[in-house]
């Protein structure tokens, strides 16, 4: 599935090929992961196994080609959670860290919902407060476009095409 992405000259642009979305039919992935991946629109899936298509393209100059075509992505109007399509971490480590208390004492200070890859970061994390700085809120509703964070995998429904009226 071919991607515009960047290239050494920035008044060009190349076609990245990321190839179908393998990821929800690799049998020997979490369950969590393969519907956290089938619930998303099929270029986005398809970041789970994202190359450069240049086998000799060392780890940094994949991981910044794989930010960029995140980024592109975001900017075509696709919800993109940063952590896991534009660093490549894995779904289900990832909300399941999101979701635990980052204080012991506080049962309010995990993450609900996380910026996506357009939005500014939280100034400040839940659970915690720095005067001068808005709280994060953990109640919905949730800033319009950020990401829920659910370590649920029912929550995952399967992409639906969306159909023209």
């Amino acid at each position: 599935m071919p991607l515009i992405g960047p290239t050494t000259d920035p008044t060009q642009t190349a076609i990245l090929d990321l190839g179908p979305p393998q990821g929800s039919l690799d049998p020997n992935a979490p369950p969590f992961d393969l519907n956290y991946w089938a619930s998303q629109p099929p270029v986005v899936a398809a970041m789970q196994n994202f190359s450069t298509g240049n086998p000799d393209d060392d780890p940094q100059t994949i991981a910044s080609a794989r930010r960029a075509a995140a980024k592109a992505l975001a900017q075509q109007g696709y919800l993109i959670d940063w952590d896991i399509i534009g660093e490549g971490w894995g779904p289900y480590q990832t909300m399941a860290q999101r979701c635990q208390n980052q204080d012991p004492n506080n049962p309010n200070s995990h993450w609900t919902w996380v910026p996506s890859a357009l939005q500014d970061p939280v100034p400040v994390g839940p659970g915690a407060h720095v005067p001068g700085l808005p709280d994060y809120n953990p109640d919905p509703p949730y800033p319009t476009d950020s990401v829920v964070v659910s370590n649920n995998a029912a929550f995952y429904l399967p992409y639906q095409t969306p159909t023209s009226s």
